[in-house]
């Protein structure tokens, strides 16, 4: 395609002069795009003289304020809103988070001899409710 440009851009010198100029203005761009075509690929992180001014957070890290940042330099990262609890749900869930949360809570289980502690609580606090439902109804004659 650079080429076909280039090629129809031969204008010859008889030509008026300000064609001349038009034609010399559209090979100087041809030449631009050709140049930028060729060093695209080479383009495939930022220049660390680029991030400048602009914070990284490959670590991570809480943002305040509004920041300049660079997303993404050090591989795939996802920014979850802190206020919007429902958004950074979702977010969460798309990104795997969820799953690696999750996997990562620990449940610690109190037993008192054979029996956990919450059944042996709920245990005893029914003992204790249905001595006392007793007492009231019958006075010193129910226990």
């Amino acid at each position: 395609m650079y080429g076909e440009a280039l090629g129809l851009l031969n204008i010859p010198d008889s030509e008026p002069s300000w064609l001349n100029r038009i034609g010399a203005a559209a090979r100087k761009a041809a030449d631009d795009l050709a140049r930028a075509k060729s060093s695209a690929g080479s383009l495939s992180r930022m220049p660390a003289a680029a991030n400048r001014g602009f914070q990284e957070y490959a670590d991570g890290g809480i943002v305040r304020t509004a920041t300049q940042a660079v997303i993404g330099e050090a591989g795939p990262e996802v920014v979850i809103p802190l206020t919007k609890p429902s958004r950074a749900a979702q977010l969460m869930q798309r990104s795997g988070l969820a799953g690696m949360l999750s996997a990562a809570t620990t449940m610690v289980q109190v037993f008192v001899g054979n029996e956990q502690l919450d059944s042996r609580t709920y245990r005893i606090v029914t003992e204790n409710n249905q001595a006392l439902s007793n007492s009231l109804s019958f006075g010193a004659r129910g226990l």
